[in-house]
């Protein structure tokens, strides 16, 4: 550890894991995801942990993205889902994820409503 650096425990998964961090764009907020299924919102300007929710229980999540407005966390699931996480109620958003998508990686595009995913070779363009 990093002289000076302060270390809190965060919220780990089943597997002892924390699987992906992203900042809001529009606070002062740091979302992540454990391996485990679960999510968790960091106050920064406090430095603690302000929520801690169920996602898919007891399956990995991974990549994160947050839109424009911080309103939504995108994540990859073990069944090859896109979810979409409303930020505000820390719950998936019914009807806004993609099912069955079947990539590796996602990653949201500068006009924060394009994706981009990895499956194999093959790159797809998913647009909101």
């Amino acid at each position: 550890m990093v002289a000076g650096a302060r270390q809190q425990q965060g919220d780990r998964g089943a597997d002892g894991s924390l699987a992906g961090l992203a900042l809001s764009p529009d606070d002062p907020r740091l979302l992540g995801v454990n391996g485990g299924g679960r999510g968790f919102t960091v106050d920064l300007a406090a430095d603690t942990v302000t929520a801690s929710y169920d996602i898919t229980p007891h399956r990995w999540l991974r990549t994160l993205s947050v839109n424009t407005a911080g309103t939504r966390l995108y994540t990859l699931s073990q069944d090859a889902s896109l979810l979409a996480i409303d930020t505000a109620a820390n719950a998936v958003a019914p009807g806004e994820g993609v099912a069955g998508l079947s990539a590796s990686d996602v990653e949201l595009g500068p006009d924060r409503h394009t994706f981009y995913a990895v499956s194999g070779a093959d790159l797809r363009i998913i647009g909101f």
